[in-house]
């Protein structure tokens, strides 16, 4: 199925394209996680943090902060 503009996963596909290289990159549990593991492409040296199919809602924040501290 090509992704269309109107659709919120087209948004992740995007981001790909446009993140920096040795970008670190968070996300959630629930819908964007599946957008996230579908459609999001690391090229290398790209760092991805996420809470897995647990159902941890709210885990990106922590994340984000231990990257921000991690790679500044």
């Amino acid at each position: 199925m090509p992704i269309r503009p109107q659709y919120p996963r087209a948004v992740v596909v995007e981001l790909s394209a446009r993140l920096p290289d040795r970008a670190v990159v968070v996300t959630d549990s629930g819908t964007s996680l599946d957008w996230w593991t579908r459609h999001l492409r690391l090229r290398n040296g790209m760092r991805s943090l996420l809470s897995g199919h647990l159902g941890l809602p709210g885990a990106a924040v922590p994340y984000a902060v231990a990257a921000r501290l991690a790679a500044p």
